[in-house]
């Protein structure tokens, strides 16, 4: 029972021991290095969704008329902002490779967008791939 009881005391005293300004200095180091691993993985968050006004403006500035929210012109105008925003994110960070993937299919579908509108209308394509500085 002594051994025991013996033991237990040591532990608290561990426990309780004194924290030189040394350790201090390095555990507050430590918290500080994981908030700013949070905050930048917060704001890789807000990277790969478009504001709802940053969309309603990309909306205006593409509309064909009044009432016009998602012809093909749209579609590619807000298909690129994601593209630029999920490039910039991959040049943080070169190893995720499932959003690679994603930025791959968005590539792909603006390209099949970019195709249709080629041959509906060769004035609108133009006129889109100029306003949007893509090469195609």
């Amino acid at each position: 029972m002594k051994k025991e009881n013996q033991t237990k005391n040591d532990a608290q005293d561990v426990n309780e021991k004194e924290v030189s300004p040394q350790e201090e200095k390095s555990s507050s180091v430590k918290t500080s290095k994981k908030t700013k691993k949070n905050q930048s993985s917060k704001d890789d968050k807000k990277v790969f969704k478009i504001v709802k006004k940053d969309k309603k403006e990309i909306i205006k500035d593409h509309q064909v008329h009044s009432k016009d929210s998602g012809s093909s012109q749209i579609q590619v105008a807000i298909l690129t902002e994601k593209i630029k925003s999920l490039t910039h994110h991959l040049k943080l960070h070169p190893k995720d490779d499932h959003s690679r993937r994603g930025l791959l299919l968005m590539v792909g579908k603006r390209r099949k967008l970019l195709n249709f509108l080629k041959i509906k209308s060769k004035d609108l394509y133009k006129k889109l791939i100029e306003k949007l500085q893509i090469r195609h």
